[in-house]
């Protein structure tokens, strides 16, 4: 079962952190095309260790990673 819960986190995280790649360069383009300056955009993704922690701390409500609505972040660091 460890390894089953391991290879399904790590597939979900390998397509989310493409999807946060793209998603990160579309944020930038959408951002420079109406010229407002930021100083960063991220992505991340969240840690499998975190993700365990968070599926096992509410069984009723996550069954699975599937359930998990946060594996990705996306960050906007703008300028005062």
């Amino acid at each position: 079962m460890v390894g089953e819960q391991h290879s399904d986190y790590s597939s979900r995280a390998d397509v989310v952190a493409l999807m946060g790649k793209k998603l990160e360069d579309l944020v930038r383009d959408l951002v420079h095309a109406d010229g407002l300056a930021v100083h960063d955009v991220m992505h991340r993704v969240k840690t499998q260790e975190s993700a365990t922690r968070k599926v096992k701390s509410d069984p009723g409500k996550y069954g699975s990673y599937e359930d998990l609505h946060d594996l990705l972040g996306l960050r906007v660091i703008t300028y005062l």
